[in-house]
């Protein structure tokens, strides 16, 4: 499949230019972009990998794509979304430890036994409460949608991808009910992949927002590769033609 060869061949442009990226490693913003790439090729890699056989998984780690591709939207647009991140991040770390400090959740009893644990909480919630006196907020995820003008996605390809990841009715259905439209009844399935086109709409999303992605951060890091994925976007946009 075209569009399937042409996401190896950008995968590994994206990963082979990475290394051309020079970047602060102090820089806060400058690791989170990087790494937020990193993530995005990685998941781009796990998905060629789903295409050749077990395709279940392949909306669920494009979900984690578009989410990975939100944020780094966002830090582009406004380094200091960055301080959303952490209060998002430290939101969840005091959930965590508060239920740890119970002392009943035997899944957390590692965490239990933080040395001053109830010291470690308060250092979190120092935090937050310095992140809101200055006027910042957890996020959902549509506020981080919405931030980069992705309202019309949220409301349309995320709730389905959101149904996978969650196994909704309807994904169950989708998964393991081979049904016959003549008899209204239906053969009980796993493994059941479907035909590899009909995963065209995610390689090929895959392949536009890596492509999105690469050219917002080598403009940011200035590294004179910037035009090369505008030229593989053209190439895209010639293969679109044969399919959409």
């Amino acid at each position: 499949m075209d569009i399937l060869e042409y996401l190896k061949e950008l995968h590994d442009l994206c990963l082979d230019l990475s290394t051309k990226i020079e970047y602060d490693r102090k820089h806060k913003l400058h690791f989170n972009l990087m790494a937020i790439n990193g993530s995005l090729i990685e998941l781009t890699a796990c998905i060629i990998v789903l295409s050749e056989k077990h395709r279940i998984g392949i909306p669920i780690l494009f979900r984690s794509a578009i989410e990975a591709f939100v944020d780094l939207s966002n830090l582009i647009k406004d380094k200091k979304y960055g301080y959303y991140m952490d209060i998002n991040d430290n939101e969840q770390w005091l959930k965590i430890l508060h239920e740890a400090n119970k002392g009943i959740n035997p899944y957390l009893s590692s965490y239990k036994k933080i040395p001053n644990l109830d010291k470690v909480v308060k250092v979190y919630e120092k935090k937050n409460l310095k992140l809101k006196s200055n006027g910042y907020k957890k996020l959902n995820i549509f506020e981080k949608f919405d931030m980069v003008d992705m309202e019309d996605i949220y409301r349309s390809i995320y709730p389905f991808l959101c149904m996978e990841s969650h196994g909704s009715i309807g994904a169950l259905i989708n998964r393991h009910a081979d049904i016959d439209k003549q008899s209204k009844d239906y053969e009980l399935v796993y493994y059941n992949d479907k035909p590899i086109e009909t995963y065209i709409q995610y390689f090929d999303s895959l392949a536009g927002i890596l492509l999105k992605v690469s050219e917002m951060l080598h403009d940011y890091f200035d590294t004179g590769f910037s035009d090369t994925f505008r030229e593989m976007g053209m190439r895209l946009e010639e293969m679109r033609k044969t399919y959409v």
